[in-house]
């Protein structure tokens, strides 16, 4: 049967000709879930997600950052809810100060970007970065070229020891869709691009990294002493690590736009236990899914008709992942007619 909203309410349940049946849908989603646990998170993560002001809020750490008089703004339509939007025309970025150096040890840096389609530019657009224009030091993320390096609508990995080393993507970025960019630099093997999950689009071999007073500005980059835009479009979900991620974990966070890594299940679970009351003159249905991003929910077991009692259900299946229930509850209302 289906309902106005679309949804298959009572798959599988029959109905004798001689009924009639009334059905109001409510929808039900229950708390039960695989814990999660912030170990080897990061150490930065900017949402986005507020609805106006000027500070973009740092949602695991105290990186919070200021954003540009004009040219800087929050906007719905994000690849996980708000967004930041930032216009080079008018100086648009966001300053975090003077943070998140990485010298001798391994860092990933993670961001959602929308352009327009055939976005490009003949100097560069910066994502983000930890960089001071034309000094050999820092890193950053980027789109097109800039400096002689990098493709046209290609994304690049930055990093520098005095001199500058980078890897660019294979796949464009610049379609008008929402792409994730990742950069990791890994001090005991390589440096690596990613676009849109895995594998590795190119590489190089890894070095320290210069530091540098540049501010870690999002959409920009610091020229002389002062941020500046060299960006225009939307960006979202940044994440920055203090280590290498593995390519498991880029594609766990391609998959799941808005979630962190400390956010994949942590351990192996045997058995989930839902509870949730029910009404007499109600009629449910369970369903599940793996990722709550889906349209997808999958029907658990048969519908069943409530009694006015606590209902408890137990899944002793194994989960491979995190898995989210929700509850299809509807009135029901039957009348037998003779035969």
């Amino acid at each position: 049967m289906k309902t106005s909203l679309g949804i298959s309410l009572l798959s599988g349940w029959r109905i004798k000709p001689s009924q009639t049946v009334s059905v109001t849908v409510a929808v039900l989603l229950l708390t039960a879930r695989i814990a999660m646990a912030q170990i080897g998170g990061p150490v930065a993560h900017w949402t986005f997600d507020e609805a106006g002001g000027t500070i973009a809020h740092d949602s695991v750490g105290t990186n919070d950052g200021t954003l540009s008089a004009q040219g800087a703004s929050f906007v719905t339509c994000g690849v996980s809810g708000n967004c930041l939007s930032v216009t080079q025309a008018n100086n648009g970025y966001v300053d975090m100060g003077n943070v998140l150096a990485f010298t001798t040890n391994s860092f990933t840096t993670v961001a959602w970007i929308k352009t327009a389609p055939g976005y490009t530019t003949s100097n560069g657009g910066s994502v983000l970065s930890k960089h001071i224009s034309t000094i050999y030091a820092g890193y950053f993320l980027d789109v097109n070229v800039t400096g002689g390096m990098g493709a046209p609508g290609m994304g690049l990995f930055y990093f520098a020891n005095g001199s500058p080393h980078w890897v660019t993507s294979t796949n464009a970025v610049n379609d008008g869709g929402w792409h994730q960019i990742v950069g990791v630099h890994d001090v005991s093997g390589t440096s690596r691009i990613y676009v849109d999950g895995t594998p590795a689009q190119a590489s190089t071999p890894s070095t320290v990294v210069v530091s540098n007073a540049a501010h870690f500005v999002i959409g920009g980059l610091t020229v002389g002493s002062t941020p500046t835009s060299s960006f225009t479009g939307l960006i979202d979900d940044v994440q920055v690590y203090d280590r290498a991620l593995s390519d498991s974990e880029i594609q766990f966070l391609f998959e799941n736009p808005g979630m962190t890594t400390g956010q994949q299940p942590l351990a192996i679970y045997t058995a989930v236990e839902l509870v949730f009351p029910t009404q007499s003159n109600m009629v449910y249905q369970l369903q599940y899914q793996n990722n709550l991003g889906s349209t997808n929910w999958i029907n658990l077991g048969e519908p069943f008709f409530g009694d006015g009692t606590t209902n408890s259900i137990l899944q002793s299946t194994r989960l491979s992942g995190q898995r989210f229930y929700r509850l299809l509850a509807g009135n029901h209302q039957v009348t037998n007619s003779p035969f």
